[in-house]
């Protein structure tokens, strides 16, 4: 068994882990069922996906047929009415597709992308900010993406205000409200940078970034 499975594995025709497997239960089934067996099975399961693809091929040469029957009867007026439904949704579908590129448009320009997002939660996105129109769909996505952008703006805001509570006021300082500046730390002696590094390690992080 280990040296059908080997010979499989190691077949470089198959390309695809599909075609792998498939080839492995054939071996396999040629392992546990006699060889004119297996034979038999698998034309009989070419037959049947022969036969299957006839059928298909028949029913749909019957649909065609029904469908050209049934307009043959209908009236001036009844097929007028079916063509028009036909070109209200390709017109409803073309306004949809457009307004989904006008959705991506505002998302891209904004930095808003399925690599940052994932391509579910980005897809779930663009179908939510979709209107009834080109307009009303720019507006939503606007919209959320203004929105969006306060969000940041106040977690920057907040954060920078969090650091600057926390920093350290230069030793010497004639104003005791003025924070650490870059300019600040690079004055600093070897023992008041070790001390701002245990009280402000993220702003330490950033001034010697720099």
């Amino acid at each position: 068994m280990n040296e059908v499975l080997l010979e499989v594995l190691n077949n470089e025709t198959y390309t695809t882990n599909e075609e792998r497997a498939k080839a492995i239960q054939t071996a396999l089934a040629t392992l546990v069922i006699p060889k004119d067996k297996f034979n038999e099975q698998s034309k009989r399961l070419q037959n049947i996906e022969a036969e299957k693809n006839d059928l298909q091929a028949k029913n749909k040469e019957l649909d065609n047929k029904y469908n050209d029957l049934r307009k043959q009867n209908m009236s001036a007026e009844e097929r007028n009415k079916e063509e028009i439904e036909q070109f209200k949704k390709e017109k409803e579908e073309f306004a949809r597709q457009l307004s989904e590129l006008a959705v991506e448009k505002v998302l891209t320009k904004n930095g808003v992308d399925s690599d940052t997002y994932g391509e579910e939660e980005y897809k779930n996105l663009v179908n939510d900010l979709i209107a009834d129109n080109v307009e009303n769909s720019t507006t939503k996505a606007t919209n959320f993406v203004n929105i969006l952008n306060k969000q940041k703006e106040y977690v920057e805001k907040e954060t920078t205000s969090n650091l600057l509570k926390n920093t350290p006021r230069p030793n010497g300082g004639s104003d005791d409200d003025k924070p650490v500046t870059k300019e600040d730390f690079d004055k600093m002696t070897y023992s008041e940078m070790l001390n701002f590094s245990k009280t402000n390690p993220d702003l330490y992080a950033e001034f010697m970034k720099d």
